[in-house]
Protein backbone atom coordinates (compact mmCIF):
# COMPACT_ATOMS: atom_id res chain seq x y z
CA UNK A 1 0.00 0.00 0.00
CA UNK A 2 1.41 3.38 -1.01
CA UNK A 3 2.32 5.69 1.87
CA UNK A 4 0.92 9.17 2.45
CA UNK A 5 2.45 12.34 1.02
CA UNK A 6 2.34 15.25 3.50
CA UNK A 7 3.21 18.86 2.65
CA UNK A 8 3.84 21.24 5.58
CA UNK A 9 4.20 25.02 5.42
CA UNK A 10 6.79 26.59 7.67
CA UNK A 11 6.02 29.12 10.41
CA UNK A 12 8.12 31.60 12.43
CA UNK A 13 8.15 29.40 15.56
CA UNK A 14 9.06 26.20 13.72
CA UNK A 15 5.93 24.25 14.75
CA UNK A 16 5.46 23.07 11.17
CA UNK A 17 8.94 21.59 11.05
CA UNK A 18 8.32 19.80 14.36
CA UNK A 19 5.08 18.29 13.09
CA UNK A 20 6.75 17.26 9.84
CA UNK A 21 9.58 15.55 11.72
CA UNK A 22 7.10 13.66 13.91
CA UNK A 23 5.05 12.50 10.91
CA UNK A 24 8.18 11.45 9.03
CA UNK A 25 8.63 8.66 11.56
CA UNK A 26 5.13 7.26 10.91
CA UNK A 27 5.08 3.95 9.05
CA UNK A 28 2.03 5.06 7.03
CA UNK A 29 3.76 8.21 5.76
CA UNK A 30 6.19 7.78 2.88
CA UNK A 31 7.11 11.42 2.38
CA UNK A 32 6.99 14.70 4.33
CA UNK A 33 8.19 17.95 2.71
CA UNK A 34 8.32 21.49 4.12
CA UNK A 35 7.85 24.69 2.11
CA UNK A 36 9.01 28.17 3.12
CA UNK A 37 6.82 30.44 0.97
CA UNK A 38 3.45 30.61 -0.74
CA UNK A 39 5.10 30.69 -4.16
CA UNK A 40 7.01 27.50 -3.40
CA UNK A 41 3.87 25.88 -2.02
CA UNK A 42 1.83 26.60 -5.15
CA UNK A 43 4.66 25.35 -7.35
CA UNK A 44 4.88 22.13 -5.36
CA UNK A 45 1.12 21.56 -5.43
CA UNK A 46 1.14 22.00 -9.20
CA UNK A 47 4.19 19.87 -9.90
CA UNK A 48 3.94 17.06 -7.37
CA UNK A 49 1.67 13.99 -7.26
CA UNK A 50 -1.58 14.45 -5.26
CA UNK A 51 -0.90 15.62 -1.71
CA UNK A 52 -2.70 13.55 0.95
CA UNK A 53 -2.43 16.20 3.66
CA UNK A 54 -1.57 19.89 3.48
CA UNK A 55 -0.76 21.76 6.68
CA UNK A 56 -1.19 25.43 5.76
CA UNK A 57 -0.02 28.13 8.17
CA UNK A 58 -1.63 31.53 7.59
CA UNK A 59 1.71 33.15 8.49
CA UNK A 60 3.45 31.51 5.52
CA UNK A 61 5.65 34.06 3.72
CA UNK A 62 3.87 35.64 0.76
CA UNK A 63 0.52 33.98 1.46
CA UNK A 64 -1.44 37.11 2.35
CA UNK A 65 -3.22 35.73 5.41
CA UNK A 66 -6.69 34.18 5.27
CA UNK A 67 -7.62 35.85 1.96
CA UNK A 68 -4.55 34.49 0.21
CA UNK A 69 -5.05 31.09 1.82
CA UNK A 70 -8.62 30.90 0.56
CA UNK A 71 -7.53 31.80 -2.96
CA UNK A 72 -4.75 29.18 -2.91
CA UNK A 73 -6.97 26.45 -1.47
CA UNK A 74 -9.73 27.04 -4.01
CA UNK A 75 -7.11 26.84 -6.79
CA UNK A 76 -5.71 23.63 -5.29
CA UNK A 77 -9.15 22.01 -5.05
CA UNK A 78 -9.86 22.70 -8.74
CA UNK A 79 -6.35 21.96 -10.02
CA UNK A 80 -5.36 18.67 -11.61
CA UNK A 81 -2.01 17.60 -10.11
CA UNK A 82 0.94 16.35 -12.11
CA UNK A 83 0.86 12.62 -12.68
CA UNK A 84 -2.94 12.44 -12.72
CA UNK A 85 -4.46 10.48 -15.58
CA UNK A 86 -5.91 12.36 -18.54
CA UNK A 87 -9.27 10.64 -18.26
CA UNK A 88 -11.66 11.35 -15.41
CA UNK A 89 -11.55 8.62 -12.78
CA UNK A 90 -8.24 7.14 -13.99
CA UNK A 91 -6.37 5.21 -11.32
CA UNK A 92 -3.62 7.12 -9.50
CA UNK A 93 -2.31 4.45 -7.15
CA UNK A 94 -4.52 5.71 -4.30
CA UNK A 95 -7.78 4.38 -5.73
CA UNK A 96 -9.88 5.62 -8.62
CA UNK A 97 -10.90 9.24 -8.19
CA UNK A 98 -12.70 11.84 -10.22
CA UNK A 99 -10.95 15.07 -11.23
CA UNK A 100 -12.15 16.90 -8.11
CA UNK A 101 -11.49 13.94 -5.80
CA UNK A 102 -7.88 13.83 -6.96
CA UNK A 103 -7.33 17.17 -5.23
CA UNK A 104 -9.32 16.37 -2.11
CA UNK A 105 -6.35 15.92 0.17
CA UNK A 106 -6.92 16.73 3.82
CA UNK A 107 -6.37 20.37 4.78
CA UNK A 108 -5.23 21.60 8.19
CA UNK A 109 -5.18 25.37 8.70
CA UNK A 110 -2.84 26.82 11.33
CA UNK A 111 -3.05 30.33 12.77
CA UNK A 112 -1.93 32.35 15.78
CA UNK A 113 -5.52 33.68 15.99
CA UNK A 114 -8.55 31.50 16.68
CA UNK A 115 -11.56 33.82 16.68
CA UNK A 116 -14.91 32.39 15.61
CA UNK A 117 -15.13 34.31 12.34
CA UNK A 118 -11.74 33.10 11.12
CA UNK A 119 -12.38 29.48 12.12
CA UNK A 120 -15.77 29.50 10.39
CA UNK A 121 -14.26 31.05 7.27
CA UNK A 122 -11.55 28.37 7.09
CA UNK A 123 -14.08 25.56 7.30
CA UNK A 124 -16.19 27.24 4.62
CA UNK A 125 -13.36 27.10 2.09
CA UNK A 126 -12.41 23.53 2.83
CA UNK A 127 -10.45 23.08 6.05
CA UNK A 128 -10.78 19.68 7.71
CA UNK A 129 -9.15 20.93 10.90
CA UNK A 130 -8.16 24.29 12.41
CA UNK A 131 -5.41 24.61 15.00
CA UNK A 132 -4.15 27.64 16.91
CA UNK A 133 -0.46 28.17 17.60
CA UNK A 134 1.12 27.42 20.00
CA UNK A 135 -0.08 23.83 20.13
CA UNK A 136 1.03 20.49 21.50
CA UNK A 137 2.84 18.78 18.63
CA UNK A 138 2.15 15.25 19.87
CA UNK A 139 -1.59 15.88 20.18
CA UNK A 140 -1.78 17.44 16.72
CA UNK A 141 0.16 14.58 15.14
CA UNK A 142 -2.35 12.10 16.60
CA UNK A 143 -5.17 14.13 15.03
CA UNK A 144 -3.39 14.24 11.66
CA UNK A 145 -3.02 10.46 11.69
CA UNK A 146 -6.79 10.18 12.18
CA UNK A 147 -7.40 12.53 9.23
CA UNK A 148 -5.09 10.52 7.01
CA UNK A 149 -6.79 7.28 8.05
CA UNK A 150 -10.20 8.74 7.22
CA UNK A 151 -8.96 9.69 3.77
CA UNK A 152 -7.68 6.18 3.07
CA UNK A 153 -10.94 4.66 4.35
CA UNK A 154 -12.88 6.92 1.99
CA UNK A 155 -10.76 5.79 -0.96
CA UNK A 156 -11.24 2.13 -0.06
CA UNK A 157 -14.98 2.22 0.55
CA UNK A 158 -15.92 4.52 -2.32
CA UNK A 159 -18.85 6.89 -2.65
CA UNK A 160 -21.54 4.22 -2.36
CA UNK A 161 -20.21 2.84 0.92
CA UNK A 162 -19.85 6.32 2.45
CA UNK A 163 -23.37 7.28 1.39
CA UNK A 164 -24.83 4.08 2.85
CA UNK A 165 -23.04 4.62 6.16
CA UNK A 166 -24.11 8.28 6.29
CA UNK A 167 -27.76 7.38 5.67
CA UNK A 168 -27.74 4.72 8.39
CA UNK A 169 -26.17 7.15 10.85
CA UNK A 170 -28.57 9.98 10.04
CA UNK A 171 -31.58 7.66 10.35
CA UNK A 172 -30.45 6.47 13.76
CA UNK A 173 -29.86 10.02 15.01
CA UNK A 174 -33.29 11.19 13.83
CA UNK A 175 -34.95 8.23 15.56
CA UNK A 176 -33.35 9.17 18.87
CA UNK A 177 -34.15 12.88 18.57
CA UNK A 178 -37.77 12.08 17.74
CA UNK A 179 -38.08 9.61 20.61
CA UNK A 180 -36.85 12.29 23.02
CA UNK A 181 -39.24 14.88 21.63
CA UNK A 182 -36.66 17.41 20.43
CA UNK A 183 -38.77 20.11 18.70
CA UNK A 184 -38.51 19.77 14.91
CA UNK A 185 -38.87 23.53 14.32
CA UNK A 186 -35.89 24.47 16.51
CA UNK A 187 -32.64 25.28 14.71
CA UNK A 188 -30.89 23.55 17.58
CA UNK A 189 -32.29 20.21 16.42
CA UNK A 190 -30.49 20.47 13.06
CA UNK A 191 -27.32 21.53 14.85
CA UNK A 192 -27.66 18.62 17.27
CA UNK A 193 -28.08 16.16 14.41
CA UNK A 194 -24.83 17.27 12.78
CA UNK A 195 -22.92 17.54 16.05
CA UNK A 196 -23.94 14.01 17.11
CA UNK A 197 -22.96 12.62 13.71
CA UNK A 198 -19.52 14.24 13.97
CA UNK A 199 -18.93 12.86 17.46
CA UNK A 200 -20.07 9.38 16.42
CA UNK A 201 -17.38 9.45 13.73
CA UNK A 202 -14.79 11.22 15.88
CA UNK A 203 -15.20 10.75 19.62
CA UNK A 204 -12.32 13.09 20.48
CA UNK A 205 -14.40 16.09 19.39
CA UNK A 206 -16.14 15.95 22.77
CA UNK A 207 -12.99 17.34 24.35
CA UNK A 208 -12.93 20.18 21.80
CA UNK A 209 -16.59 21.20 21.73
CA UNK A 210 -16.04 24.96 21.84
CA UNK A 211 -12.87 25.13 19.78
CA UNK A 212 -13.78 22.67 17.05
CA UNK A 213 -17.20 20.99 17.21
CA UNK A 214 -19.30 24.17 17.28
CA UNK A 215 -17.21 25.84 14.53
CA UNK A 216 -17.60 22.78 12.30
CA UNK A 217 -21.38 22.75 12.73
CA UNK A 218 -21.48 26.52 12.25
CA UNK A 219 -19.59 26.24 8.97
CA UNK A 220 -22.13 23.72 7.67
CA UNK A 221 -25.01 26.08 8.42
CA UNK A 222 -23.26 29.38 7.64
CA UNK A 223 -23.76 30.72 11.14
CA UNK A 224 -21.56 31.42 14.16
CA UNK A 225 -20.31 28.94 16.80
CA UNK A 226 -21.99 31.10 19.47
CA UNK A 227 -25.39 30.71 17.77
CA UNK A 228 -24.83 26.96 17.45
CA UNK A 229 -24.12 26.62 21.17
CA UNK A 230 -27.10 28.78 22.15
CA UNK A 231 -29.54 27.03 19.80
CA UNK A 232 -28.50 23.58 20.98
CA UNK A 233 -28.88 24.69 24.60
CA UNK A 234 -32.39 26.02 23.93
CA UNK A 235 -33.40 22.82 22.12
CA UNK A 236 -32.22 20.69 25.05
CA UNK A 237 -33.99 22.93 27.57
CA UNK A 238 -37.27 22.66 25.64
CA UNK A 239 -36.88 18.89 25.31
CA UNK A 240 -36.34 18.42 29.04
CA UNK A 241 -39.37 20.59 29.84
CA UNK A 242 -41.81 19.36 27.20
CA UNK A 243 -40.41 16.20 25.62
CA UNK A 244 -40.69 12.48 26.37
CA UNK A 245 -39.80 12.50 30.07
CA UNK A 246 -39.60 8.73 30.37
CA UNK A 247 -37.08 8.53 27.56
CA UNK A 248 -35.16 11.54 28.87
CA UNK A 249 -34.76 10.00 32.33
CA UNK A 250 -33.77 6.68 30.80
CA UNK A 251 -30.86 8.28 28.98
CA UNK A 252 -29.87 11.24 31.13
CA UNK A 253 -30.90 10.70 34.78
CA UNK A 254 -27.29 10.35 35.93
CA UNK A 255 -26.43 13.65 34.22
CA UNK A 256 -29.06 15.67 36.11
CA UNK A 257 -29.72 16.46 39.77
CA UNK A 258 -31.45 19.11 41.90
CA UNK A 259 -28.93 21.74 40.83
CA UNK A 260 -28.59 20.67 37.21
CA UNK A 261 -32.03 20.35 35.65
CA UNK A 262 -30.78 19.40 32.18
CA UNK A 263 -27.74 17.72 30.63
CA UNK A 264 -25.08 20.07 29.32
CA UNK A 265 -24.75 20.36 25.56
CA UNK A 266 -21.63 18.20 25.49
CA UNK A 267 -23.15 15.58 27.82
CA UNK A 268 -26.31 15.35 25.70
CA UNK A 269 -24.35 15.03 22.47
CA UNK A 270 -21.87 12.60 23.99
CA UNK A 271 -24.49 10.29 25.50
CA UNK A 272 -26.48 10.03 22.26
CA UNK A 273 -23.34 9.58 20.18
CA UNK A 274 -22.17 6.80 22.46
CA UNK A 275 -25.54 5.03 22.30
CA UNK A 276 -25.75 5.34 18.51
CA UNK A 277 -22.18 4.16 18.04
CA UNK A 278 -22.99 1.03 20.07
CA UNK A 279 -26.17 0.39 18.10
CA UNK A 280 -24.43 0.72 14.75
CA UNK A 281 -21.59 -1.56 15.86
CA UNK A 282 -24.09 -4.17 17.02
CA UNK A 283 -26.13 -3.83 13.84
CA UNK A 284 -29.21 -3.06 15.89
Amino acid sequence: MEGFFVLVSDDPQGFGRSVGAALAGDAQVSRVDTVASAAELQHRLAAEPPVDLLMLDLALTGLGGATGAERLVRWWRSHRPAGAGADQGESTGRGSRSTMDLCRGRLVVVSSVGDDALVQRAFEWGADYFVVRPFDVETLVRRLRVLLGEGRRDDREGVTGRARRARALESRIVQHLESLGVPTHYKGRAYLKDAIAMVVEEEGLLSRVTKELYPRVAALHQTSPFKVERSIRHAIESTVQHGNLERIHELFTDLMDERRTRPTNSAFIGRLAERIRQELSAGA
